[in-house]
């Protein structure tokens, strides 16, 4: 299961209301892909793209909060439980992954490892959790 907030939903269908993209026609394709901050020990990514809302023989549809959203299975098992939600602070807004999958991520919240990292290692040598300006 993929979960989008309502505050993510909102922004979602701003973007495609300006896009002039169809809400009915359109889907959010999330994806994970090897190409991660390596360095920071850190190896998948995050994707996120609005695409045709026709799913794929391999894909998983979830139609939450008036979005429906697009999994591939190699995906999935990434992204199992995941959270999309929007967060607006007073110096940056942004889409955040919450995801019970991801047991390291980086500063910058759009790449993560899905094994656990060695005490010591890992983005600010926090013992693998983030500590923040790993990208």
């Amino acid at each position: 299961m993929v979960t989008v907030t309502e505050k993510a939903a909102t922004q979602l269908k701003e973007i495609l209301s300006k896009s002039g993209k169809s809400e009915a026609n359109t889907a959010l394709r999330l994806a994970v892909k090897d190409e991660g901050c390596g360095s920071h020990g850190t190896n998948l990514a995050y994707q996120m793209e609005l695409t045709d809302a026709t799913p794929a023989a391999s894909d998983q549809l979830f139609d939450n909060a008036g979005i429906k959203v697009l999994v591939d299975s190699n995906s999935l098992k990434y992204l199992s439980g995941l959270t999309l939600d929007f967060v607006e602070t007073p110096t940056a807004s942004g889409f955040v992954f919450k995801n019970p999958q991801a047991k390291h991520s980086c500063g910058c919240g759009n790449t993560f490892s899905a094994q656990e990292k060695p005490k010591g290692e890992g983005c600010g040598s926090g013992g693998g959790e983030s500590k923040g300006g790993c990208c």
